[in-house]
């Protein structure tokens, strides 16, 4: 009978077998979706790194660990795979893991869970495969596992491993607290640090070489009453996330910045607007007033100055796709749409600019080449390569590259950032439509040594040292 050791040692109505549900959510990879209550009782916890997290239900437990370094989707497997580690977690006796991309959907999850845990790990079969090796090919042509080092993976795994021995879907993962759990988790973990982390792949692995053989659900993960599988994609293909950065501009400029992606013929997407410690209570006034949906704000602890604000923001960005505004600029209408027609039709694309029209003390449109490589920046008499309001970048790459980094104040944040994706082997690319009116202050004037600082980040084109 399913679960019958379980239901013996323990009473699920009268509470005495604990249960966590609990989830990793980092860099915003996914939000936090309420779920209906459980008719077993079970803690509900999610960890993260961001503090404006909300979800009805959920205990929010914001972490600052593990290592900053690690992508977002290792950050969140960490908690998944090395669930006895977390202090939070080791009291529990059974946990039940699920990933930011599934909806619980029944008041009877939980108890669906316990009752098929029948050995120490319980986990869905593939739905479409159940070889490994198998799946190593249909993951090469997926972007999110672009560089991982799959090729060892295969080789290694191909001295031991048996073909058609068995493939999981990992999005929902029920343990018990054992030494035997520890130990696969652990030599599990190793194998994401060591090799790719589609974890699919190791998984079966480890447990081969544990010999050891996981419950399974009867269903299919995406044909039951219990959760729904929301792919990545779903969200991402259409959604846009445009950061805005905001410090002593005047309202009324900021007013017609933020109505200008309010009205833009593109409608899904998210505004956020960094408030870097505005003092100015007109300012802090009006983005508090800020109720539309589409707009989130988050504010520094201090004035950060823009390169540091903008590497706050990302941080916070719901969607990899990223365009940016400044706050006293106006976006045309079409320019979330443009873009978002432009990465669908160049998939490999990971920056693109387009041309802007100045206005107010000056008159004059850019005209910008629609491909910049590293030899025409290398080569270009001046700096001015892309337009920094109005660009559109992947987050992913952006963070890759070391996102925009120490720039004294005042200097230019953008071209060090085009530099480091040119080094880097990517391409910068510009529209050649006008699609954004850019606002030019009147006398500005550039700090001392500032084309000196341009030279060097340009020199290090060709010595690496940027």
């Amino acid at each position: 009978m399913k679960g019958l050791a379980l239901y013996a040692r323990f009473s699920l109505r009268d509470g005495s077998m604990k249960i966590a549900i609990y989830t990793a959510i980092f860099d915003r990879y996914n939000p936090l979706r309420e779920i209906p209550k459980q008719s077993i009782k079970a803690d509900m916890l999610s960890f993260t790194d961001d503090e404006h997290l909300r979800a009805c239900g959920w205990k929010i437990i914001k972490i600052d660990y593990p290592r900053y370094d690690l992508h977002s989707r290792l950050k969140a497997k960490y908690f998944k795979i090395q669930q006895h580690y977390i202090k939070e977690l080791q009291d529990y006796d059974v946990t039940i893991y699920i990933d930011g991309s599934i909806l619980i959907t029944s008041p009877d999850f939980v108890q669906w869970c316990i009752h098929n845990l029948e050995s120490d790990i319980l986990v869905f079969k593939h739905p479409q495969r159940q070889c490994i090796f198998e799946e190593i090919e249909a993951s090469k042509g997926l972007q999110k596992y672009a560089d991982e080092n799959m090729a060892d993976q295969v080789a290694e795994y191909k001295k031991f491993y048996p073909e058609n021995n068995g493939l999981y879907a990992l999005g929902v993962l029920v343990r018990k607290n054992n030494d035997l759990v520890k130990k696969i988790m652990n030599d599990w973990w190793n194998e994401n640090i060591r090799y790719s982390y589609q974890d699919q792949l190791s998984f079966p692995a480890v447990c081969y070489m544990n010999n050891f053989v996981p419950s399974t659900f009867q269903e299919n993960q995406y044909r039951n009453n219990y959760i729904h599988v929301l792919w990545h994609d779903d969200h991402s293909k259409n959604m846009i996330t445009v950061l805005m950065p905001v410090f002593k501009t005047p309202i009324s400029y900021l007013e017609l910045a933020v109505n200008s992606i309010l009205n833009q013929s593109h409608k899904e997407y998210e505004l956020l607007i960094v408030d870097d410690n505005n003092t100015d209570e007109k300012v802090v006034g009006y983005l508090n007033s800020l109720m539309d949906h589409r707009i989130k704000v988050v504010r520094t602890k201090e004035n950060k100055g823009l390169a540091a604000a903008l590497d706050f923001g990302l941080k916070h960005a719901w969607n990899n796709l990223i365009v940016r505004m400044d706050s006293d600029d106006i976006a045309r209408p079409y320019l979330l749409a443009r873009h978002y027609d432009f990465f669908n039709n160049n998939p490999h694309a990971v920056c693109c600019g387009v041309q802007i029209q100045a206005f107010q003390n000056a008159n004059w449109r850019s005209n910008h080449k629609k491909e910049i490589t590293k030899e025409i920046a290398y080569n270009s008499p001046g700096y001015w390569i892309a337009n920094h309001p109005g660009i559109a970048y992947l987050k992913d790459v952006i963070f890759a590259v070391g996102g925009y980094g120490e720039t004294p104040r005042d200097f230019a944040e953008d071209y060090p950032l085009w530099i480091k994706l040119l080094r880097n082997g990517y391409l910068i690319h510009n529209q050649q439509e006008l699609l954004v009116n850019y606002r030019v202050k009147a006398n500005y004037s550039y700090p001392e040594g500032y084309y000196e600082h341009l030279d060097s980040i340009k020199k290090s084109l060709i010595n690496n040292n940027i």
